[in-house]
């Protein structure tokens, strides 16, 4: 089997749906099909059960995906070891940021970085929530900057940059609680903390939209039409009310990289985020 099609499988493992992991290799769902029967075919274990509306990993295909990722990991090493080499450039770093981050890590940290080092070639990831931790140990990402609720992690360093506190934001004098919510988008960081914190509150409110941008949600909130589940840190409108959940809710900015690991340009990087928030 070529790499290709270790990618394809994969790519169902992390989506567990055939649709989005078609959508996410560029190929149709048909073709991805054939892939599976292919490997059936081969002789190999069933690699995946359907469940629900789920594709979840067998015994089998768990042993398979992880030796896949290894094998993944290797030929990438390999290919930017080479590309690396005929150019001259320093390595390629691979950093993923929580959506909310992003602004201020792109207007601030990143040129920052840029100056401090210009030769090293500098990739954003876009990584939803907990797919940064397995990126992190598959070797995909070299630093991570994301919210969690727990700080700590055995297989990797974390840097506490900032305690934080989700809050309802909305018009003073107004019931937050009997609005329309307008909540971090699904499958985010920060989206998994306020999913965390509505549970604990016991609350199932009405959507008014799907927002990773601050502003827009702060906005929303000012004009009355909607409570907006944000950040404490990043509200500065002196207009709006924050108000905590019953059980209020407190996370932290992690930065995450694997341990031992003493790269410049990632200790910088470090440096610049613990600086801005």
């Amino acid at each position: 089997m070529d790499t290709r099609q270790l990618g394809y499988i994969l790519a169902i493992a992390e989506e567990k749906n055939l649709s989005r992991a078609a959508e996410r290799s560029f190929i149709t769902q048909s073709a991805l099909s054939q892939q599976l029967a292919k490997l059936k075919k081969d002789g190999l274990p069933p690699l995946f059960v359907q469940k629900k509306r789920e594709m979840l990993l067998t015994a089998a295909g768990k042993i398979y995906v992880n030796g896949a990722r290894a094998v993944l990991k290797l030929e990438k090493d390999a290919r930017e070891a080479l590309q690396n080499l005929s150019s001259n450039r320093i390595r390629t770093f691979r950093i993923s940021i929580a959506s909310y981050l992003k602004p201020l890590f792109y207007i601030h940290a990143l040129p920052a970085l840029r100056h401090a080092l210009p030769q090293a070639d500098i990739k954003i990831l876009n990584l939803r929530a907990g797919q940064a931790r397995l990126a992190l140990e598959t070797g995909e990402t070299d630093l991570a900057f994301f919210p969690t609720l727990h700080p700590t992690h055995e297989l990797f360093s974390y840097t506490k940059l900032q305690e934080d506190e989700l809050v309802l934001t909305h018009l003073p004098n107004s019931a937050p609680k009997t609005l329309p919510f307008t909540l971090p988008e699904e499958g985010t960081h920060l989206r998994s903390i306020c999913d965390h914190a509505l549970t604990d509150d016991r609350l199932k409110p009405h959507l008014y939209v799907e927002t990773n941008d601050l502003e827009t949600a702060s906005r929303l909130a000012l004009l009355g039409e909607c409570t907006s589940i944000l950040p404490r840190s990043r509200m500065t409108d002196p207009d709006l009310e924050l108000s905590s959940f019953e059980l209020p809710c407190y996370f932290y900015v992690v930065a995450a990289c694997r341990k031992n690991t003493h790269q410049p340009l990632i200790q910088e990087a470090i440096r610049e985020m613990g600086r801005l928030l």
